[in-house]
């Protein structure tokens, strides 16, 4: 025999016999359908999902009910400034309104004193002891009127125009001013 042909066999028994030699994997009927496979994979990944889903509708959920508190919130609180401000234009008006029926000036400068009483003797109010009365406050407590000094003496009114307009001695103001 010639030896280009016994290499050749040579080569083909020991394959042979490497490959008899390897452990060999058997495959069972379901991991060998590439359909099922698919199937159950298909079906854990919805279920992630589904999961996921589920969390951030629940997420979703209580951001929107805190957004919509803190809405509610920030309502009452806009509520309770305007109402605020309705009562101050009120009793800003209130005070403008005595302070023009007063007939003083209202630019604030020098000449405040100066502009003199109406010449109509009927309609100018008789000289009393007492500090003419102001606006009708009913049965409103006394805080509401003090609230309401501090209130005319923040917008510039000096304590003598705001003892004429609420009709409180003009010392007992100025002393309640300085606390």
């Amino acid at each position: 025999m010639d030896l280009q042909l016994l290499f050749p066999i040579a080569v083909v028994v020991v394959l042979w016999f490497v490959l008899r030699r390897l452990p060999r994997r058997t495959l069972s009927g379901a991991e060998t359908e590439p359909r099922m496979w698919g199937k159950r994979q298909l079906a854990r990944e919805e279920s992630a999902l589904s999961n996921k889903e589920d969390e951030m509708e629940i997420r979703l959920y209580e951001k929107s009910r805190e957004v919509a508190a803190r809405i509610d919130g920030k309502l009452a609180l806009l509520q309770e400034l305007v109402s605020r401000a309705e009562s101050a234009a009120a009793r800003l008006e209130r005070a403008l309104a005595a302070f023009e029926a007063l007939n003083v000036p209202h630019d604030g400068d020098a000449s405040r004193g100066s502009r003199s009483r109406p010449v109509d003797e009927a309609a100018a109010p008789a000289p009393s002891d007492e500090t003419p009365a102001g606006p009708d406050f009913g049965d409103a407590p006394p805080d509401a009127v003090w609230e309401e000094a501090r209130s005319l003496a923040t917008y510039g009114f000096s304590p003598a125009e705001i003892s004429q307009q609420l009709g409180i001695p003009e010392g007992l103001i100025r002393d309640r001013l300085a606390k």
